[in-house]
């Protein structure tokens, strides 16, 4: 733990004058102004902590992959507003948004970080996550979204919500319900929708 602060201060201070010196980092191709960086703001509608409780797994692996965590934040950042534009409040967890949010989440990490990376981060996000219900719905949602996603890499992100959202539709991902007082994994549905006009 302790070396992992050690880390973290050291890059903190090299960010920190980097940032101050307005450094570009990368090559021609792939620049990252560590400006916009710093100021890449975190979206209101963060229920369920996906941007501002990142645990030790996580950590570690946007200190080894920090162009990767950068897309993996702005993926993190699509979803949530996609879900909250697409599905009511209360399907956030555990419900049809939930699934939506996750299997969205993963086909984009793919789509711009690769199967690999994507599947690390995926995993790294549930590291702390009770044994239960509600992982096993993510890691499920979102190993089907993965196995899906090799065959959206050309598609648009407006044709991967529709994807998504037919998925949703069909019941091919799951969301948790109450049964007889227990949670259990049921398939998605149409429900919690948000009408749009």
């Amino acid at each position: 733990m302790n070396k992992i602060l050690i880390i973290v201060s050291s890059l903190a201070v090299l960010i920190a004058i980097m940032i101050h010196n307005s450094v570009k980092v990368g090559n021609e191709n792939n620049v990252i102004d560590l400006r916009e960086v710093a100021n890449m703001h975190i979206e209101d509608k963060d229920e369920g902590g996906y941007l501002t409780n990142v645990n030790d797994a996580e950590l570690e692996l946007s200190i080894k992959y920090p162009g990767a965590a950068i897309k993996v934040k702005e993926c993190t950042n699509k979803a949530l507003l996609k879900t909250y534009e697409l599905f009511e409040s209360k399907s956030a967890a555990k419900g049809n948004g939930d699934a939506f949010r996750h299997c969205y989440w993963n086909i984009l990490m793919v789509k711009y970080i690769g199967l690999e990376l994507a599947t690390e981060f995926a995993f790294a996000h549930e590291y702390n996550s009770p044994d239960g219900v509600d992982k096993e719905m993510d890691l499920s949602n979102n190993q089907k979204a993965r196995e899906w996603a090799l065959n959206l890499l050309d598609a648009s992100d407006d044709e991967i919500v529709e994807f998504v959202l037919r998925r949703v539709e069909f019941g091919d991902l799951v969301r948790i319900v109450k049964q007889n007082g227990v949670e259990v994994l049921v398939p998605t549905d149409c429900d919690e929708r948000i009408e749009l006009d």
